[in-house]
């Protein structure tokens, strides 16, 4: 028997493709499963739509293998009215202003014709492929306090409709009032893994972001004497600082997770984690389904043999679908390092 599945005009090509030169992770067209037919069928004709709002407040999961993905807390200042902006942190404000600068500065290094600035900027790049993509996502969470968050429908009469987690502190607001931020995921991924791995990175972070925040403030005057050398950008004290301001911001990040994670219960299920609403968005789906790499995804403690669930085409096509340009790099970055972890993990397994 043979048939051929189409989602809109292009067909799909392979149902897995193999990874690592191992047979085992072949996956046939013949092999499918009841549940991953339903979720081909659905979208054999299906418009691609950009439903994210990306003005709006959310943490977005992006599966890269079957145990772990990429995630990002959108966040912005613009969420907040103009009245709310000036209440503000002038230290938020003025690192702003200094990313801003800084951003500046790496541009004009980029568009530089100079061999030395050449040279700078493509030390720099390998550099920052070696920054794991974990500290990435964690730096995508602002501060606790100046972490924005949205009201409730029903309290919209009487209250702002954005507002500061310090004020919530501050005793003017309470839990209930609160919408609680939307997870949003492929309708294969397990909810539990999310939060099981968000929880895996505040437990396990925190304390190599100190260290390595402590060593490059150590290291930071140490090379401001470089500056003196002509022509030459001292590229060791702006890598030393940009890597001080990062082990930082994923420190912040790491402290408001310990607070977004907060449960009711004892046990750190979805269903006790009142901060956290997980919703399955069928659009991400549409990515993997054209080359249908998607499988369950589950929590690292798995039984189950993990294995990688995107290319670099899906993510070309995802950023472009949802319109998630700003992650593109970081998504191929991601795909990179857990390649090698998988590749490195294969070579180390003994051979029986």
């Amino acid at each position: 028997m043979s048939f051929a599945i189409r989602r809109n005009t292009a067909s799909v090509r392979s149902i897995w493709k193999p990874m690592y030169g191992h047979s085992q992770y072949q996956f046939h067209l013949g092999h499918i499963h009841h549940g991953q037919m339903e979720l081909l069928q659905c979208y054999s004709t299906a418009p691609v739509r950009k439903s994210l709002n990306l003005n709006s407040l959310y943490v977005i999961s992006i599966p890269i293998t079957t145990h772990k993905s990429y995630i990002y807390c959108n966040h912005k200042v613009s969420l907040l009215d103009a009245s709310q902006r000036e209440t503000v942190p002038q230290i938020v404000r003025a690192e702003n202003k200094v990313v801003g600068l800084a951003t500046k500065a790496w541009n004009k290094l980029l568009a530089s014709e100079l061999s030395i600035n050449k040279l700078v900027v493509k030390l720099v790049r390998k550099l920052l492929n070696t920054i794991p993509y974990d500290e990435s996502f964690l730096r995508s969470f602002p501060s606790k306090k100046t972490m924005i968050r949205e009201i409730n429908q029903e309290h919209y009469s009487e209250l702002p409709r954005t507002i500061l987690t310090s004020e919530i502190e501050s005793g003017n607001y309470s839990l209930d009032q609160l919408k609680p931020i939307p997870v949003i995921h492929p309708r294969f991924q397990d909810p539990q893994a999310i939060l099981d791995q968000l929880h895996g990175v505040r437990d396990n972070l925190g304390a190599f972001h100190r260290k390595w925040a402590l060593l490059c403030g150590i290291g930071i005057p140490l090379t401001l004497p470089l500056a003196l050398v002509p022509v030459v950008p001292n590229v060791p004290c702006f890598y030393l600082t940009y890597r001080f301001y990062c082990h930082l911001k994923a420190l912040m990040g790491v402290h408001n997770l310990g607070y977004l994670l907060e449960s009711t219960k004892d046990d750190s299920s979805v269903e006790s984690t009142p901060h956290l609403s997980f919703k399955a968005l069928a659009e991400l789906d549409v990515p993997y389904l054209e080359d249908a790499t998607f499988a369950k995804v589950r929590a690292q403690d798995s039984d189950e043999n993990e294995h990688i669930l995107v290319t670099p085409e899906i993510i070309d096509r995802m950023v472009e679908t949802l319109d998630l340009q700003h992650l593109k790099d970081d998504l191929h970055k991601a795909l990179t390092q857990e390649t090698a972890r998988l590749e490195q993990g294969l070579a180390s397994d003994p051979v029986e």
